[in-house]
């Protein structure tokens, strides 16, 4: 492996941690719930925890963004091609006409 290469066990844990978090916002429905039932909480104020469970995996994504961008991607080879530009911006202009 050469010393430029990122770790890849680095980026496979960052994977999982991030699809933890993600399951857990998406399992968020089941449970609610048992949270009003157990702590006898209403279900806006277990929403209130939810919408801030949200709010903070937002900007953790954020800082894991610009963190991506300036540690790996700008010192690597692995900068957008032409190609990779192309396909993103047909594919905006395909759904853009969807309803």
């Amino acid at each position: 492996m050469k010393a430029d290469t990122p770790n890849r066990s680095i980026i496979a844990l960052a994977g999982v941690l991030t699809r933890v978090a993600l399951g857990a916002v998406y399992a968020w429905s089941v449970f609610r719930i048992p949270l009003t039932q157990r702590y006898g909480w209403s279900v806006p104020q277990v929403t209130v925890a939810f919408e801030l469970a949200v709010l903070v995996l937002v900007f953790a994504f954020f800082a894991g963004g610009l963190w991506m961008w300036r540690s790996i991607v700008q010192t690597s080879k692995l900068q957008p091609t032409p190609r990779c530009v192309h396909t993103v911006l047909m594919r905006r202009e395909y759904y853009r006409d969807r309803p």
